[in-house]
């Protein structure tokens, strides 16, 4: 597959309204363009940048709570 995306991706993609309705032949099989096929791809990397950005602050969540629990005192016996 030239988009790299699975079947049911694609078809949610169009559903929810991410992407423009797919252009059909005559039999009623969905006819991709060379501009539906890159539109896919373009949203793919964009999901992917989304994705690297929401870790990265994850990352910077979890780095700062770990650093407080590491400064906090410890009770007496621990």
């Amino acid at each position: 597959m030239l988009s790299r995306l699975s079947k049911d991706t694609i078809l949610f993609y169009e559903k929810t309204g991410l992407i423009p309705a797919i252009a059909r032949n005559e039999m009623g099989y969905r006819v991709y363009s060379q501009e539906d096929i890159d539109t896919l791809q373009d949203h793919k990397e964009k999901l992917a940048q989304q994705m690297l950005e929401l870790q990265n602050v994850i990352d910077i969540k979890l780095n700062k709570i770990k650093r407080k629990n590491e400064q906090e005192p410890k009770p007496d016996g621990i």
